[in-house]
């Protein structure tokens, strides 16, 4: 399969996303779309197979409400954990010892 990129290379450029089940690192499914369709719509695709009692690990290239927002309420206590970004913006709700912060960040609409 070809996929043509807007930017000049030699070679194909994608863009791959999976969900990946951490505890036993089995892939749970995956998407590719061409370069210029970002991740984030690819990742939507897999928040309905999110099961209850989850918590979701993203990397810093998901940083957006229209993501994070999706994942709260789709099932009996799922949740998500995303590195912060430098010079993030955000009010401290809870510290834990494990450097680990509970945050609350504004959202645009």
């Amino acid at each position: 399969m070809v996929i043509q990129a807007q930017i000049d290379t030699p070679f194909p450029v994608l863009r791959f996303v999976t969900l990946m089940n951490v505890g036993s690192h089995v892939i749970v499914d995956g998407a590719i779309s061409p370069y210029r369709k970002g991740e984030t719509p690819l990742a939507k695709s897999f928040m309905e197979q999110l099961p209850d009692n989850s918590v979701t690990l993203l990397d810093k290239g998901f940083y957006g409400a229209g993501l994070l927002l999706i994942i709260n309420p789709l099932g009996d206590n799922c949740h998500w954990l995303i590195p912060a970004r430098k010079g993030l913006k955000y009010t401290l709700l809870d510290e834990h010892d494990s450097n680990d912060k509970l945050l609350e960040m504004n959202v645009s609409p």
